[in-house]
């Protein structure tokens, strides 16, 4: 039994090691990242947040919040599409959108996320780059605008967010 016992170890180990070599490399950029922004005149936090998922699947969102980092208390809108990578960036390319604003009633910001509406928007844009900056810790986050969109302000941000998982 003895004799056996460091043969039956090192096919244990072998197949291990065999195992790990042959799993895809995790991409750092799937998780969740937040854009967050205070608004005095309503006395909320608006988070953007983009939503990567490892089956080449995103949502990009709009929430609102009563404190920075605390409970999401509806939402405004909600995107959700398909990326690609291309060398060190993500592609998004948008597909669905909905939607819930009133702008004019403070009360009345957001909703839960069943009773967003789907609706057909004109977007000035039908992509976005993202890639990582900050030791993996924050993306850069910019939309690709579509003809005769190209060099507007909205074209040119560059937005940052953070993981926060």
């Amino acid at each position: 039994m003895k004799n056996h016992f460091p043969i039956a170890l090192v096919a244990v180990f072998a197949v291990l090691v065999a195992c790990t070599e042959n799993e895809e490399p995790v991409n750092p950029l799937i998780g969740t990242w937040e854009n967050r922004e205070f608004v005095d005149s309503l006395d909320v936090w608006l988070v953007e947040t983009i939503e990567i998922k490892s089956d080449n699947v995103f949502e990009q969102y709009i929430t609102v919040r009563q404190t920075e980092k605390g409970v999401n208390l509806g939402y405004r809108s909600l995107s959700q599409g398909l990326y690609s990578k291309v060398g060190i960036e993500l592609d998004l390319r948008f597909m669905n959108d909905f939607n819930y604003r009133n702008a004019l009633n403070v009360d009345d910001l957001f909703a839960p996320k069943e009773e967003l509406r789907h609706i057909e928007i004109f977007r000035i844009f039908s992509s976005a780059r993202v890639h990582l900056v900050s030791n993996h810790k924050e993306l850069e986050y910019q939309i690709i605008c579509d003809e005769p969109f190209i060099g507007s302000a909205s074209c040119e941000e560059i937005r940052k967010f953070t993981k926060v998982y």
